[in-house]
C-alpha cells in the first residue's frame, strides 16, 4: 500500500517538473537567442509529453467514460457553430429573395436574380459578368438593378449561359432619363469619361431643381422605364449653351453587390 503511494507522488512529482520546466523554458528563450536554437526542440518534446501525462491523468480523475462522453460534447459544440454560421449565411440570402420578390410586383417585366461572378477583362472597371445569359431570357439593354431596385447598370453583351453588364459609371453608357416631377425634363444619361453620373441635353425650358428625382425613360431597346436612377445634386444652365445639364448621385452605392437583378421586358410593355 504504501509502495503505491509512493509511485503515485513520485508521478506527481514528475509531472510538476515537467510543468515548470515547461514554464521556465519561454524565459530561457528571451535570455540568448543562441538558446532560442536549443530549447525549442525541448519544448516541443515536453509539451508533447505534458499533454500526454494531462491526458492520462484526466482520464485517471473523471474516468475514461466520462471523458469520452465530455470530448464527444465538445465535438457537438463545434458542429453546432458551424450550422448556426450557415443558418445566417442562409437568413441574410433569404432577405435578399425577399426583397426582390416585393420589386418584382412593382414594374412590368420579369426580374430575374442573378449571381456576379466577377470583372470582364475587356474593361475590368466598367464591365461585369453575371452566371446567366439567353437561356435565363437575359437580352441586350436590359436594366440591372440592386435588390432595393435602384438602377445599377445595363446589359451590353449576352451569351448563352452568362452576360455582361456595364455600370453606370461606363464611360460608353448612354441612356434615356427623365424627371417624373415635371413634364419635359428628359435628357441623356451618361458618365462622361468615368468621372461623374449626368444627365444631358435637358431642354432649356424644362423645370429641373436640386432633390428632384431621376429615372430611366422610354425608347432604349430592352430597357425598362421608371427605374429609379438617382437624385439631382446640381443643375447647370448658361445662356451660351443649347441644354441644360443635371449632375446626379445615384442611389446604388459605388461598386458591385454579389447579387443583382435583371429586368427583361415582357412582351409588349
Amino acid at each position: 500500500m504504501r509502495f503505491r503511494l509512493r509511485q503515485r507522488m513520485a508521478l506527481f512529482l514528475l509531472l510538476c517538473v515537467l510543468l515548470v520546466a515547461i514554464e521556465l523554458t519561454p524565459v530561457g528563450k528571451q535570455m540568448s537567442a543562441r538558446v532560442v536554437g536549443l530549447t525549442q526542440p525541448i519544448e516541443r518534446g515536453l509539451y508533447v509529453m505534458s499533454s500526454t501525462v494531462r491526458g492520462t491523468f484526466y482520464h485517471l480523475l473523471v474516468g475514461g467514460e466520462v471523458a469520452d462522453k465530455i470530448a464527444s460534447l465538445e465535438g457537438e459544440v463545434a458542429r453546432l457553430a458551424i450550422d448556426r454560421a450557415r443558418f445566417e449565411q442562409l437568413t441574410a440570402e433569404n432577405d435578399e429573395l425577399r426583397s426582390i420578390t416585393g420589386f418584382q410586383s412593382t414594374i412590368l417585366g420579369t426580374v430575374v436574380p442573378l449571381q456576379v461572378i466577377g470583372f470582364d477583362p475587356r474593361a475590368p472597371k466598367d464591365l461585369l459578368r453575371l452566371d446567366g445569359g439567353r437561356q435565363r431570357g437575359i437580352a441586350e439593354g436590359s436594366a440591372v438593378v440592386t435588390i432595393n431596385g435602384n438602377l445599377i447598370g445595363v446589359i451590353a453583351d449576352v451569351g448563352e449561359q452568362s452576360s455582361v453588364f456595364r455600370l453606370l459609371s461606363g464611360s460608353d453608357l448612354q441612356i434615356p432619363a427623365r424627371v417624373p416631377a415635371h413634364d419635359g425634363a428628359f435628357g441623356i444619361l451618361a458618365s462622361p469619361e468615368g468621372l461623374s453620373l449626368t444627365v444631358q441635353q435637358i431642354p432649356k425650358t424644362a423645370t429641373v431643381t436640386e432633390g428632384d428625382v431621376v429615372v430611366t425613360g422610354i425608347g432604349f431597346p430592352g430597357l425598362a422605364p421608371n427605374i429609379p436612377i438617382g437624385s439631382i445634386s446640381s443643375v447647370r444652365s448658361t445662356p451660351e449653351e443649347l441644354w441644360q445639364k443635371a449632375t446626379l448621385q445615384p442611389f446604388a452605392t459605388s461598386g458591385a453587390p454579389d447579387i443583382v437583378s435583371v429586368i427583361v421586358l415582357n412582351d409588349g410593355a
